[in-house]
């Protein structure tokens, strides 16, 4: 550690920025400045290079007693060669971190005598073993005999704590639940214990359940549980449907089967019928609006219909001894005729 006042020769590292190497010979470029708890000045001797071989980049700067007349130092400074950066160097001084007051005084280091004794103790204990002189029953009786209602009053101290207890009385006298809240064990005795041990079943009156059927019946309800799939257990919700004697209904003997092909038949022919047919008696109403569609199945009354309106409003050609008659657009056949002439016909066929 650097004594306060004291001169000390300083080291500190110089190197190239550029390239992160140390750098040597440039000690006559360095300016130099000691920094004492703060204040800074240019240090009294020029620096020098420590050993370019051995030891690159490392210079040494001697400070006088005067620039380590203080708590901290620091030697900082800088090169006038470019790049070049110096490492600053801080010191706390012994008086930094030590007493200021001379070792013996009052407020100082403590000394020893001739003895290796420290001195300046008062009293008649002269050695740290003397310090140590109580036995074991004397703290006893010193702690067990204390005043702790006079002397050891503050809150949450185990003075305290013990001086309270002294006045709590005798916890087996207190009523139940009295002040004790919920959760505490006052109140959870006057809670639950609310009935005399001897009213409940003995031990010798106990029979022990029969484990082994109880077993079997937990694997057997597992395996009903398992059988009982989705489509199961909707026909137990449906049991309420069985509200007469099965021997009631229909016999699968006495059961015949519907035909169902007639049955088809059947439809086939009243779906043509109109959705409203006329009643029994009445007489038939036709839409006489309907638009006849431009072909038809052949020999029908709509074939003929079809025909007639060809024949008497339609466009119809003469091509040769064939006459071909044509629907309401013009373009699509409806029938077509062949003449015995083509010139003076007289029969078509």
């Amino acid at each position: 550690m650097a004594l306060k006042n004291q001169p000390i020769t300083v080291c500190y590292t110089a190197y190239d920025a550029t390239t992160g190497l140390r750098k040597t010979g440039d000690a006559a470029n360095h300016t130099i400045y000691v920094i004492k708890d703060g204040s800074s000045a240019p240090t009294t001797n020029a620096p020098a290079e420590v050993d370019a071989a051995h030891a690159p980049g490392e210079y040494s700067v001697s400070l006088t007693a005067a620039e380590m007349n203080a708590n901290t130092v620091a030697v900082t400074g800088r090169s006038t060669t470019a790049s070049v950066e110096i490492v600053p160097v801080k010191i706390t001084t012994e008086r930094g971190v030590l007493p200021a007051s001379a070792a013996g005084a009052n407020g100082g280091m403590p000394t020893v005598d001739a003895s290796n004794r420290i001195a300046g103790i008062q009293g008649t204990k002269n050695t740290l073993d003397s310090l140590h002189d109580l036995s074991a029953a004397q703290v006893e009786n010193a702690v067990l005999d204390a005043d702790v209602a006079t002397h050891h009053t503050t809150s949450g101290s185990a003075g305290e704590r013990i001086n309270a207890s002294g006045s709590a009385g005798d916890p087996w006298a207190a009523a139940l639940p009295g002040g004790y809240g919920a959760g505490t064990a006052g109140h959870l005795v006057a809670a639950n214990l609310d009935a005399s041990v001897s009213s409940r079943l003995a031990a010798s009156s106990y029979t022990a359940p029969d484990n082994a059927d109880a077993a079997s019946a937990a694997t057997g309800v597992a395996d009903l549980l398992a059988r009982l799939t989705a489509p199961r257990a909707t026909l137990l919700d449906s049991l309420d449907h069985l509200d007469a004697d099965v021997s009631s209904r229909l016999p699968t003997g006495g059961f015949i089967a519907p035909d169902n092909a007639a049955i088809a038949a059947i439809q086939a022919k009243t779906d043509n019928l109109p959705a409203n047919p006329a009643a029994t008696g009445d007489p038939m109403t036709l839409d006489m609006s309907q638009h006849v569609p431009l072909s038809n199945t052949a020999q029908t009354v709509g074939d003929a219909l079809n025909a007639a309106r060809a024949e008497g409003f339609g466009k119809w050609d003469l091509i040769g001894t064939t006459l071909t008659l044509y629907a309401a657009d013009g373009a699509t056949p409806v029938h077509a005729f062949t003449l015995n002439d083509a010139t003076n016909p007289t029969m078509r066929a």
